[in-house]
């Protein structure tokens, strides 16, 4: 099975989200995650998160210039016929 560049950074949008949400709702987590109390645990969730959102971001950014450019020499060619 083959999965596309798009999904992929989707997914890993995603994944930072979930990263985020303990940082987000600390108050409404600390009862059921009580690991939060370790700033150190929630610096890594914060800066994973990031890192996770940015790279899917930044894949998608990538992935639709690169189409863009794939379609605009298209349509060029289609000119020059």
């Amino acid at each position: 099975m083959k999965i596309s560049g798009v999904a992929i950074s989707w997914i890993l949008r995603g994944m930072g989200l979930l990263c985020f949400m303990p940082v987000l709702f600390y108050s409404q987590l600390i009862w059921v995650l009580p690991g939060l109390e370790d700033p150190r645990i929630a610096r890594a969730l914060l800066w994973g998160g990031l890192l996770f959102f940015l790279s899917g971001a930044g894949l998608y950014y990538f992935l639709r210039q690169q189409k863009a450019k794939r379609l605009k020499e298209s349509s060029d060619l289609d000119d020059d016929v």
